[in-house]
């Protein structure tokens, strides 16, 4: 799903090694609402906690929230289950240029 949204919170960076593949991994939780439009026509604010991977420039990212950059981004949703309970998972990806360039 592809949705113009703005950073509400900018989670912590979580990192480790993959045990499949040995592979370092990364990730990091983003608080992000955008408008949808009722069936009323008026419009309201919806809102997830998503999961972006990769290596991310967090001062870029903390600037788009403070000045509520509006951005597209594409979500997935996802169902994990754990111990008999299910987990929401929401994958997401932001627009070119908020990822870390490798030297």
């Amino acid at each position: 799903m592809k949705r113009t949204a703005k950073i509400v919170r900018v989670g912590a960076e979580k990192t480790g090694i993959s045990q499949k593949t040995g592979m370092k991994w990364t990730v990091r939780e983003l608080d992000i609402a955008w408008q949808e439009q009722g069936f009323n026509g008026e419009p309201y604010e919806q809102s997830a906690c998503v999961q972006v991977h990769g290596e991310l420039d967090e001062q870029l990212l903390r600037k788009a929230m403070t000045e509520g950059t509006l951005m597209d981004v594409r979500m997935f949703f996802r169902l994990s289950a754990n111990e008999g309970r299910s987990f929401n998972n929401i994958k997401c990806y932001l627009p070119e240029g908020y990822e870390v360039k490798p030297l």
